[in-house]
């Protein structure tokens, strides 16, 4: 259950991040996979939250697999 909700709260903050400007892409529109992106994720039972940083590439690659995941009836 902890992973589902995890992969959705990614999910959504990349597109947050994605989303956020134009000093979030690159000078010819397209997004930079080495960009570095940060988020915060509160765990259950704690009161602070921890950072968790990965490039936009790995961001997108959690996204797809979790997505391949919910579509698998799993």
């Amino acid at each position: 259950m902890n992973k589902c909700l995890l992969s959705v709260l990614v999910s959504g903050l990349l597109a947050l991040a994605v989303s956020a400007g134009p000093g979030a892409y690159a000078a010819d529109g397209a997004k930079d996979p080495e960009e570095r992106i940060c988020i915060k994720i509160k765990d259950t039972g704690s009161h602070a939250p921890r950072r968790i940083c990965k490039k936009r590439r790995q961001w997108e690659k959690i996204a797809e697999d979790a997505k391949k995941r919910s579509g698998s009836g799993g």
